[in-house]
């Protein structure tokens, strides 16, 4: 279980690890491997994985979890650039930040332009879900 928690599959604190995105990982099934040693590990009485954050746990029993927040990207460009968008005080401040963040934006399906300020929290709330949720979703499947 020590090599496991210990993998670079997982991110974060010590007593608080997320699942990292590694396309590495899954055309290895290094997910579904890990995955099976955890199962084989509890089932026969061992040590389990303590180290799940609650958003993990949460995930792999398949319940519902919090909404995310920019605090939890892990990358930490990606997290500035939302925390710009967040912080922006004008449509025309957050959209300039919006054209900063266009590319990380676009791949996750989220690029968009404000006509209001309200619109900047769902955008950045989307783009936070899709980060900490949506892109681990292929990697809890396997």
């Amino acid at each position: 279980m020590r090599a496991v928690h210990q993998s670079n599959i997982f991110d974060g604190h010590e007593k608080d690890r997320q699942l990292r995105h590694g396309i590495q990982a899954l055309q290895s099934k290094l997910y579904t491997w890990v995955g099976k040693m955890i199962a084989v590990c509890v089932i026969h009485g061992g040590v389990g994985p303590h180290f799940f954050s609650e958003r993990l746990f949460r995930q792999i029993c398949g319940m519902e979890t919090t909404p995310a927040t920019v605090d939890e990207v892990g990358d930490h460009t990606f997290r500035e650039q939302l925390m710009k968008i967040q912080d922006a005080t004008t449509v025309r401040e957050g959209n300039d930040a919006i054209t900063e963040a266009a590319d990380s934006l676009s791949i996750i399906g989220a690029l968009r332009h404000l006509s209001s300020l309200e619109e900047k929290d769902s955008l950045v709330q989307s783009a936070a879900d899709f980060f900490i949720n949506g892109r681990l979703a292929t990697a809890l499947d396997h």
